[in-house]
């Protein structure tokens, strides 16, 4: 079972991590005093784009419910029921999942 909010304390560290890439990098550049190689470079551009990546990811998952789901609220148990949901982690902006 997902617990509610915990999708946006994820996403908070995806962000802070992919904001933690450049910084190194540029700490890289200012200390060297030169560009570094090809592979450090790649190795930064992948986890800035995987930080993004996931932070976008959870925190749609969070903070968004489904669209044109049937969805039922059971009052004894308090609980949200949503049928036929099915989230594409490979599409965090698409509207029809």
């Amino acid at each position: 079972m997902r617990v509610r909010g915990v999708g946006i304390w994820v996403a908070g560290v995806c962000f802070l991590a992919a904001l933690v890439a450049p910084l190194l990098l540029l700490g890289f550049i200012v200390v060297v005093k030169a560009f570094p190689p090809l592979i450090i470079c790649i190795a930064f551009l992948i986890a800035l784009t995987v930080g993004l990546w996931g932070g976008i990811y959870f925190w749609r998952l969070d903070t968004e419910a489904p669209r044109d789901e049937p969805i039922r609220f059971n009052r004894l148990r308090r609980k949200v029921y949503v049928y036929r949901f099915h989230h594409d982690g490979l599409h965090p902006f698409s509207r029809t999942t």
